[in-house]
């Protein structure tokens, strides 16, 4: 997808389309290790990090945890909407594309920009980020309603971050990546008790659908990233994970309560309106960039899976949610 349609940014870059005030870029970490590493946090209401009442459709290439303790807005995440209000924990991933419509002038809270190398560091297991439902593509949960005993929990934990960040001591970088993981695994506990799926996340079943799911995750990043996808059969996906497609099929519904081939096509008519809403792309492109052989044969499968054609999805713009259901319920690693 071309970066002008909708573009990525940076830590370095971003607070120029999201923040009112100065602000400042990530602040940068060092550590032993060779790899470039970013952590910031920073209170909603300082001015220098006041968001804008619009920010307007774009990508990310890090990672965004905010905590909603006043204020109110409209924020999007791929094609939903969710009004963000108070007692809320939201979350964005690398190259998902979201946008912010505020309808109040004030807000409170904090907002907490990560990079992966930064997280990652000392780490033996990579994947802990990408697997986390709130950061999925598929079935990702980018909402996390709290009560308000949760909310200063959340609250407390992220005060004590931007202490620890604001004194530059030279061991700032490991606690605050130990908060971090904390604030995270605590997070992932409150979506386990909301989806009680989640606790099976060591039977054999729940493996299948995690490994199918990071597959298609892994796919759709490509596209992300610009690169046209090649679609890929459920008989691929079944073959790449040793098992046949009635059994794939199965274990999948099991799980999320559709086949493996429905959360397939659900994702790519999830990614085309996506891209509908968010950007000025010709169906033709879109059709292009989801790989169908024509946007005749892209409309009719669109049709069929929303009810909507392209144009009217484009018209009508994406769908309000109140809160963060996801649409596959599975565990996380």
């Amino acid at each position: 997808m071309p970066s002008s349609a909708i573009p990525l940014l940076s830590g370095q870059v971003y607070h120029q389309l999201y923040f009112q005030g100065e602000g400042r870029s990530l602040n940068p970490l060092p550590s032993g290790s060779s790899t470039i590493e970013h952590f910031e946090i920073h209170r909603r209401d300082d001015f220098r990090y006041k968001c804008k009442d619009t920010i307007a459709a774009n990508r990310i290439d890090f990672y965004l945890v905010f905590i909603v303790t006043g204020g109110e807005g409209v924020h999007t995440f791929g094609a939903e909407e969710h009004y963000v209000r108070e007692n809320m924990l939201c979350f964005i991933g690398p190259h998902t594309i979201t946008s912010w419509q505020t309808t109040v002038p004030d807000h409170q809270g904090y907002f907490c920009a990560f990079s992966e190398d930064f997280f990652n560091v000392d780490r033996t297991d990579k994947s802990l980020l990408r697997s986390l439902p709130f950061f999925r593509v598929a079935g990702g949960a980018s909402v996390l309603p709290l009560r308000p005993e949760q909310t200063r929990y959340f609250l407390e934990l992220m005060q004590h971050m931007e202490a620890d960040y604001l004194a530059h001591s030279p061991a700032r970088a490991p606690l605050l990546r130990t908060q971090l993981q904390l604030l995270l695994q605590r997070a992932y506990a409150l979506y386990r008790e909301t989806n009680p799926q989640a606790e099976q996340m060591h039977s054999a079943g729940v493996q299948l659908t995690n490994a199918f799911l990071a597959l298609l995750d892994a796919d759709m990043a490509g596209l992300r990233r610009g690169r046209p996808l090649r679609q890929t059969t459920v008989r691929e996906y079944a073959e790449r994970l040793h098992v046949s497609q009635n059994h794939l099929n199965d274990v999948v519904r099991a799980h999320t309560g559709r086949s493996a081939g429905t959360v397939l096509h659900d994702l790519l008519a999830k990614t085309a309106a996506m891209y509908l809403v968010s950007s000025a792309l010709p169906v033709g492109e879109v059709a292009r960039l989801l790989g169908f052989a024509s946007a005749a044969y892209f409309t009719r499968f669109y049709r069929r899976h929303t009810g909507q054609t392209p144009s009217q999805t484009r018209r009508g713009g994406p769908k309000t949610v109140e809160s963060a259901t996801t649409s596959v319920e599975t565990a996380a690693h």
